[in-house]
């Protein structure tokens, strides 16, 4: 059976419905005057199902087929899930700070670069494609790479390779739309 973590405690799930809201306490359908397959009158008729400490499972008030709700949430999990997850948070970001850390600055650098030349090649795939983006990008490329020259190690070379090469490809697409816009005139 699954549970709904809810500010209150975890509370189970009945899949037969695939909703928890009728097995919490305080959410039963009179309370809220809807019904869950029986007539409102029906169900304050019936009686308060959180003071009984019965809860429908979304058969009606009249039904058979009720869960005890004992008010007292699961103890599967800490009091406070929230610092749990806080605090696996942090270490994973601990962690991939240290990783960074211990990178090397230019392959970190060239990492980033390669993001930058994929970002351009993202903007000129569109359709249509979008120019003026795909321009900056090229130009941050181009900026990164002339400003670091003869400190990035390995990848330079290949990076000034992609960047010669995207910047073939973006004249050759401005020059494309430009035919065609003069031959729709």
């Amino acid at each position: 059976m699954s549970t709904l973590w809810t500010p209150q405690g975890e509370w189970p799930i009945d899949k037969g419905t695939g909703s928890s809201r009728d097995s919490m306490p305080g959410k039963d359908s009179a309370a809220s005057g809807k019904s869950s397959g029986s007539h409102a009158s029906d169900e304050h008729n019936s009686g308060g199902q959180a003071t009984t400490g019965q809860a429908t499972t979304g058969q009606g008030a009249d039904s058979q087929d009720t869960q005890p709700v004992t008010g007292q949430p699961s103890t599967k999990h800490s009091e406070n899930p929230e610092n749990d997850k806080t605090s696996s948070e942090e270490e994973a970001i601990a962690r991939l700070r240290k990783e960074l850390a211990d990178a090397p600055v230019e392959v970190v650098l060239a990492n980033h670069a390669a993001g930058i030349f994929e970002l351009a090649t993202i903007y000129m795939s569109n359709n249509p494609p979008k120019l003026p983006q795909a321009q900056l990008a090229i130009d941050a490329l181009g900026a990164l790479l002339g400003g670091l020259k003869g400190r990035l190690g390995e990848a330079e070379k290949t990076m000034e390779d992609a960047l010669a090469q995207i910047r073939i490809a973006y004249v050759q697409m401005v020059n494309a739309q430009g035919k065609q816009g003069s031959q729709a005139k």
